[in-house]
């Protein structure tokens, strides 16, 4: 269902902003901004009987054990203004295996109200653009430590300006792109951990703060949220100050060797830990298979090191052990390769830090002989360009979450993965806009959708082994959640998958709760195909709105 969409200019926000909050004339500090919203919102938004679509957010869906993103329909019943929220009545949901209470109390700001209303009489275009105001401005502007701004500050003089040019600034790539990205990340991270903290402190009300009831991990979870969230905070205060950042911007060059003259020969990266001369010698007499004979060695004391300083054409070879990515790095460099030298299980790779990507491809690249660890990351791996090839590699998720990807591969990407095995992700492969993917001699198992295809995406599979799906194994198209879908039951599977899907007969599906999903823009139905290799056939939920 379509909604409201706005789209606006930094003089345009900021006249509206200060119509908000500035309308009196008089100091505003942070703890005053909520109350000027609230007395704003109550009259100029409809106080209910509107329909929207609410976006969920993930720390809810982390909390419930449904998949991110999640869109549900439904009506607002009343708008709570003191609190910036609204008790929503759920009438659809995008998938038939979430679950969720009927009524749900919502911010505003994660609701996007539709076009189409039962209720015509109401002034929803109006209510949609101020709730667009109130989004952007919590999504964009405020941060999550302005709560804690002194009162005698005003906090509108002090920020409004300058957090919408910083805003714009990095929406116009005015700020290098290695920065802004390390931005983005940042920013998404501390929104992120703010919610996760809000809950955690919801759970710890005053007067069980002393009492031994309260479980020492939470408490211990809340105290870790508090430390990261100052150590973000003094970092962005830093990266908003237009000549602070300059000078960051001129120590991120030089801390990644960008600085230094173009190499006529490509760099073989070595990251050696400390280790007997036997090992070493057996490091250097395997890597020597792996190394062009006109390569420049250099030895690197960690993977973080080689990483930042790796260019076009070079590789990063790893000894044996557990490698830490411990900031996350831009992009992977075009043309390069990231190797362990022995067995998969013996070269293991995690991140320290709750990043959203662990490696972030946009260009030829190629991961081999590793095992991926992926707990602490919302995405392993995220492809926006260019060819990449995934071979022999172990990338494991958090069986727990609801909501983290294995592979999300977009753009007008190609994606080649052998002898892999990607475990216990939300989605393990995603597949969007133009990419293609072949899967050779893989195995995907404990996921909640093994592969999703998001459009007429080319997936070529060969020997390919999807297990234990919570969801289904494989999922084509995107449910329309704004029309009343009847399901069709398909029995003969080569005449229902259209031709940029192909796969061999040893392609297998064992234990999925269903084996592939289609939802079909062309017929406005659901199509289920259950266990292909059986032709059985299993009746899907009639539930649907």
């Amino acid at each position: 269902m379509d909604v409201f969409e706005f789209q606006k200019s930094l003089p345009t926000r900021f006249a509206e902003y200060m119509i908000v909050l500035s309308w009196s004339e008089k100091l505003v500090p942070a703890s005053q901004v909520r109350d000027e919203w609230s007395y704003f919102l109550q009259l100029q938004i409809e106080p209910g009987g509107w329909q929207a679509i609410w976006k969920v957010p993930r720390v809810i869906c982390e909390s419930l054990k449904i998949p991110y993103p999640t869109f549900v329909m439904g009506t607002v019943d009343h708008v709570i203004f003191e609190e910036l929220k609204a008790v929503f009545s759920i009438e659809a949901v995008e998938e038939d295996s979430v679950h969720i209470p009927e009524t749900q109390e919502v911010k505003l700001e994660d609701l996007y109200v539709t076009i189409q209303q039962e209720n015509t009489a109401l002034n929803t275009e109006k209510t949609a653009e101020i709730i667009d105001n109130l989004r952007f401005f919590y999504k964009n502007i405020w941060m999550p430590w302005d709560h804690d701004d002194d009162d005698d500050l005003d906090w509108v003089k002090k920020h409004l300006e300058s957090r919408l040019q910083f805003y714009y600034d990095l929406q116009k790539k005015i700020i290098k792109c290695s920065v802004a990205n390390h931005i983005k990340s940042l920013l998404c991270e501390a929104k992120y951990l703010q919610e996760k903290r809000q809950c955690l402190e919801m759970n710890i009300s005053d007067d069980d703060e002393l009492e031994e009831s309260v479980p020492k991990e939470n408490v211990t979870d809340l105290l870790q949220l508090h430390l990261r969230l100052k150590l973000i905070k003094n970092e962005m205060d830093i990266l908003e100050n237009p000549h602070m950042r300059k000078v960051y911007e001129e120590i991120e060059l030089k801390e990644r060797g960008v600085n230094n003259d173009i190499r006529e020969n490509s760099f073989s990266l070595m990251v050696i830990k400390p280790c007997t001369l036997e090992n070493l010698k057996s490091f250097l007499e395997t890597s020597k298979t792996c190394i062009e004979n006109k390569s420049l060695i250099r030895i690197c004391p960690n993977l973080q090191e080689a990483l930042q300083i790796s260019q076009t054409n070079d590789q990063i070879l790893l000894d044996v052990g557990n490698h830490s990515v411990t900031k996350f790095i831009t992009n992977l460099p075009d043309k390069g390769m990231l190797s362990g030298i022995f067995e998969t299980e013996k070269t293991i790779i995690n991140s320290l830090e709750n990043e959203r990507i662990l490696f972030l491809i946009d260009g030829d690249f190629t991961l081999k002989n590793l095992t991926l660890y992926c707990g602490k990351v919302r995405t392993a791996i995220v492809i926006k360009n260019g060819n990449v090839n995934i071979i022999d590699c172990h990338i494991i998720g958090d069986e727990n979450s609801s909501t983290k990807q294995g592979i999300c591969v977009s753009g007008n990407s190609s994606l080649i993965v052998k002898r892999c095995f990607i475990e216990n992700f939300a989605i393990g492969i995603r597949i969007t806009e133009d990419a293609s993917v072949n899967l050779h001699n893989t195995i995907i198992n404990g996921c909640g959708k093994a592969i999703e295809i998001v459009h007429k995406n080319k997936l070529i599979c060969e020997n390919l082994k999807i297990s234990n799906s919570k969801i289904a194994g494989i999922v084509c198209g995107t449910q329309n959640t704004s029309i009343k879908e009847k399901h069709v039951i398909i029995t003969d599977f080569n005449k229902t998958l259209n031709s940029n899907i192909l796969w061999n007969d040893e392609c297998t599906f064992e234990n999925n709760a269903s084996n592939i999903v289609i939802y079909s823009d062309e017929f406005k139905n659901k199509q289920y195909i259950e266990d292909i290799s059986t032709n059985g056939i299993h009746t899907p939920s009639m539930d649907k709105f």
